[in-house]
């Protein structure tokens, strides 16, 4: 680890804080919106959230609901 960085590293490190919070607070709300599609089931809820946590690009939402158990009509 560095034991010193410049001021613009300082400015930059507050300024990707500053983003990651306000990106952390979308992807809150992106999940309350979801529970409230699929309903608050605390047992499978987790798997639509898996989706916004994963590496891989590939969504895989249809997946998730039928693990969930949930039709789409």
């Amino acid at each position: 680890m560095k034991k010193e960085i410049t001021k613009n590293e300082e400015l930059q490190l507050i300024g990707l804080i500053t983003l990651a919070k306000k990106h952390y607070k979308i992807v809150s709300d992106c999940e309350k919106e979801m529970e409230k599609i699929v309903g608050g089931d605390d047992e499978y809820g987790g798997l639509l959230s898996d989706n916004v946590y994963s590496r891989d690009d590939n969504d895989d939402v249809s997946s998730a609901l039928k693990d969930m158990g949930i039709k789409v009509r």
